[in-house]
């Protein structure tokens, strides 16, 4: 298979695949904005709830009127194949001994994967009770990421929850359409706290 720089390169129509989950169970995904009133949230100079958007990802009943999930909705998608074309563009991971594309890299060709989960689905009732995962990613990491091990813990009958961090992912998207900029996002809210927030230094326990 080529790389994705070569695929950019040759312009050859690409269509990526998420690997099958390898459980019996059917999946479901529903993506939730979570506000908690009670709650500010750090990084606004102003009053502001903290929110975030969260993916659940569980087993579900296989029903033909529910529509596939995308791997990242298309207002992240839109927002993270440039920053990918201009990652590729510096090829950072050229194998040694191998020039650097050096040169625009464009993604038109690539057809980003849909995944197997049911959007909406229901739950499968087959079950009293699911274990319940946390997936918290880290690094500007986005929630994505770990589609193809969220979909696979949850097709071996696994509840995961996925977290969308805002102001540290990269790509966040509210359902009204404001966008939670990323720390390596040359655009910033106008609203976010200019400095770090302070916090508190508690005393050490003796």
């Amino acid at each position: 298979m080529l790389p994705m720089p070569a695929w950019a390169t040759i312009g050859t129509r690409v269509d990526l695949r998420l690997p099958p989950a390898t459980g019996p169970y059917g999946l479901g995904v529903v993506s939730l904005h979570l506000v908690d009133e009670g709650r500010q949230d750090p990084w606004w100079s102003e009053p502001h709830a903290r929110e975030l958007m969260v993916d659940v990802w569980y087993p579900a009943r296989r029903l033909g009127h529910h529509r596939f999930a995308p791997w990242m909705p298309s207002p992240e998608l839109a927002r993270f194949v440039p920053k990918l074309e201009d990652f590729l563009k510096d090829s950072p991971d050229t194998p040694p001994g191998e020039e650097p594309i050096g040169r625009d890299v464009d993604l038109d060709c690539v057809r980003f994967p849909v995944t197997q989960a049911l959007l909406n689905a229901p739950v499968d009732a087959s079950e009293h009770r699911y274990p319940v995962v946390l997936f918290s990613p880290g690094f500007a990491a986005d929630r994505q990421m770990g589609a193809a091990l969220m979909a696979d813990l949850a097709s071996h009958g696994y509840v995961v929850v996925a977290i969308g961090h805002t102001y540290d992912a990269n790509e966040i998207a509210f359902p009204d359409g404001r966008r939670g900029h990323g720390p390596n996002d040359g655009e910033r809210s106008s609203n976010r706290c200019r400095h770090q927030p302070r916090w508190q230094l508690l005393p050490r326990r003796r």
